[in-house]
């Protein structure tokens, strides 16, 4: 087949030119990094308010240029945004960035995530100690959460509620919760003691079981309180029959 490997190498070759500034290829090529820049925009707005838009658009596109989207669906395109992020200049100076694109990446997951039926306060109200502490809660699929070094979330939380100005929170760790209540998405600061619950649940600890772990790691929280805020944001299934 000499003539498909001449075809190969001359398509090669010409992949390695530079394009001529109308080629088909180099519009082709624009029009996806413009979709990447604007879906980037849409789904990381805190990011972008926290660096500029100037500032932004350059990271996204040099992102954009390593990590072109590969489906059509552009909502979820940047998975990889915040830890490739964590390791750009810009974030020696704002160290916390990466952190605030990882809640917001939460976030975008947490809006597009299966929906299901969501356990109610009411459902565990009927039900004695004993059954209530063995139960063996799951998280919603809409649920996400996780931990950070930074005071992420109360830098996102601060930009949701109009923030203009210069933010300084207290330099602690702290969490993260989004999940989904209808068709919205609700987040809030997640505390020590509700973290050590959501991860203990979600490994397979029975609710007593978690109740347990946390209260040996954190003796003075209110873990009943730290519970029904949980259900109440709705991160958890609802109990199957």
């Amino acid at each position: 087949m000499p003539e498909l490997a001449a075809f190969q190498k001359n398509f090669a070759d010409r992949l390695e030119q530079p394009l001529p500034a109308a080629s088909p290829m180099r519009v082709y090529l624009n029009t996806v990094l413009l979709g990447a820049l604007d879906a980037l925009s849409a789904n990381f707005p805190v990011t972008r308010e926290i660096v500029g838009t100037g500032c932004f658009e350059a990271l996204a596109l040099a992102f954009a240029r390593r990590s072109p989207p590969q489906v059509p669906i552009l909502a979820l395109y940047g998975r990889e945004f915040p830890d490739w992020l964590a390791s750009q200049g810009v974030s020696r100076e704002l160290p916390y960035l990466a952190d605030v694109a990882r809640c917001e990446q939460l976030r975008n997951e947490a809006l597009f995530a299966p929906d299901a039926p969501v356990l109610a306060g009411n459902a565990l109200a009927a039900l004695v100690s004993d059954r209530l502490l063995a139960l063996k809660l799951r998280t919603h699929p809409a649920t996400r959460f996780g931990w950070f070094a930074t005071p992420a979330m109360a830098i996102w939380l601060a930009h949701q509620q109009g923030f203009e100005g210069e933010l300084s929170p207290d330099w602690r760790s702290g969490g993260a919760i989004f999940a989904r209540q209808g068709s919205g998405v609700c987040g809030f600061e997640l505390d020590s003691p509700s973290h050590r619950l959501l991860v203990g649940m979600r490994m397979g600890e029975t609710l007593g079981a978690a109740s347990r772990a946390a209260s040996l790691l954190y003796p003075d929280a209110d873990l009943g309180a730290c519970f029904g805020r949980l259900v109440n944001c709705g991160a958890f299934a609802a109990l199957s029959n």
